[in-house]
């Protein structure tokens, strides 16, 4: 398997993450609003913020298409579906590095549980969905 595909596919991945999380965060909004915002025009442009925040979880995306690639993608687990094995690199993933990072990251710094609960979810997404792309295009190369 190209190391080059899959550090394509696992940006990818965390690409599709940033959808998703974007998708759940103005569903999210939707809900809360009870009172009437005042009018401000619309912002197509993304913001810096938003434009670091969508590179670093593509950016997290190749990483871990790079470890599937060094550690085989869970090769020794043979009689599951592709989809399986991407799920479990993915959570393995997410446990190992996105969990340490944000309860050391939230001790430090004080964050409070329901944003620590939000940002683990949305590193959860990204590990899991590249773990799931890169999975799926080693299935499909083959």
């Amino acid at each position: 398997m190209p190391i080059r595909l899959l550090l394509l596919y696992g940006a990818i991945g965390g690409l599709a993450s940033v959808l998703v999380a974007a998708l759940l965060r103005s569903m999210l909004a939707a809900g809360k609003r009870s009172l009437p915002e005042p009018a401000t025009p619309p912002s197509w442009l993304p913001s810096w913020k938003e434009i670091i925040e969508a590179a670093t979880h593509v950016f997290t995306g190749a990483g871990i298409g790079l470890l599937f690639w060094l550690s085989w993608g869970f090769a020794a687990i043979v009689t599951v579906p592709w989809w399986v094995r991407g799920l479990a690199f993915g959570c393995a993933c997410a446990i190992t590095l996105a969990l340490p990072v944000l309860a050391g990251t939230a001790l430090r710094t004080g964050l409070r549980p329901k944003k620590v609960g939000l940002l683990l979810l949305e590193w959860s997404y990204t590990c899991v969905m590249a773990g799931l792309a890169c999975a799926w295009i080693t299935e499909a190369v083959q």
